[in-house]
């Protein structure tokens, strides 16, 4: 019996451990940046702003993740409130930027990380030029829809991200009118493919 209690702490400290060293190595790139930019010269008050939101990025995709690794499913506030952080933390760099949520509703937990780091991939290839951001979650007739809009033309390195969406059973477009570029995530709430 003690065998086997050994076995199972055993068992749950390496997937702990598994876990623990997957955020890390997803997050790396993140607290690269954040090291760079503490001995960076220049504006302090906006490389700290900056630092601000790659923490809040580290932060929410680690709890996310830790979520997930419980959940399969969770509700979609919690995705708000990671984009609500964010925002918050982009508008102490300069940038217009809010979020909009409705009802909240449970989904997949791959679409909140998905969508959640699409939100950081268009902040970090944009950032510099970016005036202005705003995220829509919006869950209608079975559909789960997540939209950026950016001031910004931004489309460049989002391969990858079409082929993430489509191997979850979603959609991702990018479409211009006039000044604004949107970046829409779409996809069934029962996980069958669009």
């Amino acid at each position: 019996k003690a065998e086997n209690e050994i076995k199972e702490q055993r068992a749950k400290i390496n997937e702990q451990t598994r876990l623990y060293n997957s955020i890390s190595d997803l997050v790396r790139p993140q607290l690269e940046k954040i090291s760079c930019l503490i001995e960076a010269e220049g504006d302090f008050k906006k490389n700290m702003a900056h630092i601000c939101i790659l923490n809040c990025y580290v932060k929410r995709r680690a709890n996310l993740t830790l979520l997930a690794d419980r959940k399969p499913f969770f509700s979609t506030e919690e995705l708000y409130l990671s984009l609500k952080e964010s925002s918050e933390y982009l508008r102490l760099y300069g940038v217009s930027s809010d979020v909009y949520g409705g009802e909240s509703s449970v989904v997949s937990s791959s679409v909140i990380l998905f969508s959640f780091d699409l939100w950081q991939k268009v902040l970090e290839n944009e950032i510099i030029r970016l005036n202005a951001v705003m995220a829509k979650i919006n869950i209608s007739d079975g559909l789960f829809s997540f939209r950026i809009s950016t001031d910004t033309d931004f489309c460049e390195g989002l391969e990858s991200v079409f082929e993430d969406a489509e191997a979850l059973g979603g959609r991702l477009e990018v479409f211009k009118e006039e000044d604004t570029t949107y970046i829409t995530f779409k996809i069934k709430t029962g996980g069958e493919a669009l």
